[in-house]
């Protein structure tokens, strides 16, 4: 799949080892690494079911986010970059189809 960043400053921050354990601590850093990698290998979206990590679509306010667990709190969150987003005829997000993802947070949103 291919993965893009919501920013640049983010890109900067996920990108390099060095720059996600200075942000998250090297256990963390790793597990964040884990879970871009997976993004990366999986041809789509529905690929990441397979990994673990409790790769789900979100409600509320972050409608039409994912997440996938990084740590038992803290979770990677991200949408489709598909243009446009494939969906199935009764609205629903086609993991089957999404095949381009956009990071756009390591969050612990559970406080929100």
């Amino acid at each position: 799949m291919e993965v893009y960043f919501a920013t640049k400053a983010l890109e900067k921050r996920l990108g390099s080892e060095k720059a996600r354990v200075r942000a998250f601590g090297s256990d963390t850093a790793r597990r964040i690494r884990l879970r871009i990698d997976q993004l990366v290998s999986s041809p789509t979206l529905e690929e990441m079911r397979g990994f673990g990590g409790r790769c789900h679509e979100l409600t509320g306010d972050r409608a039409d986010q994912l997440a996938v667990w990084v740590t038992a709190n803290l979770r990677l969150v991200f949408e489709p970059a598909d243009d446009p987003v494939p969906k199935r005829a009764g609205g629903d997000l086609d993991w089957d189809h999404v095949t381009a993802v956009r990071i756009l947070e390591v969050v612990d949103y559970h406080g929100d």
